[in-house]
């Protein structure tokens, strides 16, 4: 689900999620063999992953909040919650975490439409630390990151990378398909799409009604000229929740 490199880790760290009960922490070497696995009791959904401090932040989608793990502390991995939205249901669907300086920002989709997320339009990305929106109105934000010193999110729903500096989102490129996953390396930004679940994960509902088709693949474009190549990864796999340069 989510992805990042450690700090003095012989190699990264993973957050994901067993079904929709159990989440954990999975720390993995230089030739991205686990080593190690945390338990992650005070979260419930685990979403997205970023270095914080002498931690990890993590998303905890399930119960609209943000973990703060510290795996290597004295006690063991102690684990607490750095902010909640609302009363701490899943109302919100906080899905991605960045930190930029000093300051902690999170992408959500905003209360549910008709029982589930698809047909949810008010997204949005917030500053937790400085207490305010950055913007709203977006279509299944997931994916903050940082590309050239700018501040971009992916809309998922359009495929869309989006810069957020000022801001007011600006359209930078658009690849085909539900987009979720970044990552930067060099003059190169890589988006990951997944296939349309035809299936609601939270209620199990078939979807009568299909607003846009994609597949699991991974899109490479050019920063300075916009041109883009995509390797078609629908034999290996459904979805990718994220990706990382290492």
């Amino acid at each position: 689900m989510g992805l990042c490199g450690g700090r003095q880790l012989r190699g990264l760290y993973m957050v994901g999620v067993d079904g929709l009960e159990a989440s954990g922490m999975v720390e993995f070497d230089e030739a991205l063999r686990p080593v190690h696995v945390i338990p992650l009791a005070r979260v419930n959904q685990a979403h997205s992953i970023a270095p914080f401090r002498d931690g990890y932040l993590l998303n905890s989608s399930g119960d609209d909040s943000l973990g703060y793990v510290t795996p290597d502390s004295a006690e063991g991995a102690r684990q607490e919650i750095f902010w909640r939205a609302g009363n701490g249901s899943h109302d919100f669907h906080i899905n991605s975490v960045c930190v930029v300086g000093s300051h902690v920002l999170i992408t959500m989709f905003g209360p549910r439409e008709d029982g589930g997320w698809f047909d949810s339009h008010s997204g949005s990305v917030r500053d937790v630390t400085a207490g305010r929106e950055i913007c709203n109105g977006l279509i299944h934000p997931h994916t903050l990151f940082q590309m050239d010193g700018r501040l971009c999110v992916l809309e998922s729903f359009t495929g869309s990378v989006l810069e957020l500096t000022g801001g007011t989102p600006c359209e930078l490129f658009r690849v085909p398909g539900y987009a979720r996953g970044a990552a930067v390396d060099g003059a190169y930004l890589y988006i990951a799409t997944s296939k349309t679940r035809m299936r609601s994960k939270h209620t199990g509902a078939v979807r009568r009604r299909i607003k846009i088709r994609s597949t699991c693949a991974i899109h490479r474009i050019h920063i300075a000229s916009g041109e883009m190549q995509t390797w078609d990864l629908r034999y290996e796999g459904r979805e990718i929740y994220d990706l990382l340069v290492f």
